[in-house]
């Protein structure tokens, strides 16, 4: 995993299981969603503070191993903060001369 814009955030690829699809509404309805039987509260990303604040989870996270309930969250956090990058921060391709 690297830096690549030097600003302290790192990327990563990563999949999940989507159990829900609906709207923000709906789904703050819901208490916890539940993988491998392991429950985990995970609320989307709709701030510039709840940003930040799963920025300083995931690196709290950074060495969880894979098929564990804190590599699970580490997955899904990151997923969560991609889709919040992707909205908030595109890459704008520049045409070429």
């Amino acid at each position: 995993m690297a830096d690549s814009k030097g600003d302290g955030c790192y990327c990563a690829r990563a999949f999940v299981y989507v159990r829900f699809i609906g709207t923000h509404a709906q789904h703050d309805r819901i208490d916890a969603q539940t993988i491998k039987g392991k429950t985990m509260e995970i609320k989307p990303i709709k701030t510039k503070a709840d940003y930040r604040a799963t920025l300083v989870e995931i690196d709290g996270l950074m060495s969880a191993r894979r098929n564990t309930p804190e590599g699970d969250r580490l997955d899904v956090l990151v997923t969560l903060v991609e889709a919040y990058e992707a909205k908030h921060f595109p890459i704008i391709k520049l045409a070429r001369p």
